[in-house]
């Protein structure tokens, strides 16, 4: 299907709740919709967001979008941009100016699917209509009975797996914390903890220990990686400036 148009909307809202983990927190909502539309009338859609910080008016947001994304889409097929494989060179190997790459890919591949009517999930080769979720809280912040309420709930919704926040400095609010989730969970669901790089190696290995002591069973641990060097201090990847 070719693409013949395209129209942008951005939203700012505070969040019904604070959100984050062991090193971020957001209480608000910046995002903007980006639908690419073709010639039938049918649109693809995607999301683009900024955790932090507000986008800038959807005129300017317009503007950056039309200078820099639409000569490569005008008149272009989803079909074909959606398999398109690019190797920039030089000064083409930059980001963008504004977070569009995600947004593009799901509005692209969104109007590839509309464009053969079929369900993207099947478009891309699944055989089932359900598959298993957790719940995850990003629940780092909330205070402890929000906390208990949230997880209740999502036991209630039938939940069998979740996912909390840890890494707190004091490792007691952790366990605390565990404490809580064992209260309203089903005693065979599968529990897991998030440190987001809050812990060493070591402590993670110290941590998981105290915790299965502690009677919790975890099923899976992530993100405990922590760099010796700060997050960012020398560009968008530590990894290559700083050893573990």
């Amino acid at each position: 299907m070719q693409i013949v148009d395209f129209r942008i909307t951005r939203f700012q809202f505070p969040r019904d709740r604070v959100i984050g983990d062991s090193q971020v927190r957001a209480d608000e909502v910046h995002l903007a919709t980006i639908e690419l539309i073709g010639e039938r009338g049918e649109t693809g859609l995607g999301f683009m967001q900024s955790l932090f910080h507000p986008l800038p008016a959807e005129k300017e947001i317009e503007r950056t979008f039309r200078e820099e994304c639409w000569p490569s889409l005008e008149g272009q097929h989803a079909e074909a941009l959606a398999h398109a494989v690019r190797r920039p060179r030089g000064g083409n190997v930059r980001r963008l100016g504004l977070p569009f790459e995600e947004a593009l890919q799901h509005a692209v591949w969104d109007l590839f699917a509309k464009s053969v009517r079929m369900p993207l999930w099947k478009l891309l080769g699944a055989q089932r209509r359900e598959v298993n979720a957790y719940a995850s809280g990003l629940d780092f912040h909330l205070g402890d009975e929000e906390f208990e309420r949230l997880f209740a709930q999502a036991a209630a919704q039938g939940f069998r797996a979740f996912k909390i926040k840890v890494g707190h400095p004091d490792f007691e609010r952790d366990l605390h914390r565990l404490a809580i989730l064992k209260k309203v969970i089903d005693a065979n669901a599968l529990v897991m903890v998030d440190a987001n790089e809050a812990w060493t190696p070591k402590e993670a290995v110290r941590n998981l220990t105290l915790m299965q002591r502690a009677g919790h069973d975890i099923g899976n641990i992530m993100h405990t990686h922590r760099h010796t060097c700060k997050r960012n201090q020398w560009g968008p990847d530590p990894q290559h400036n700083c050893q573990p």
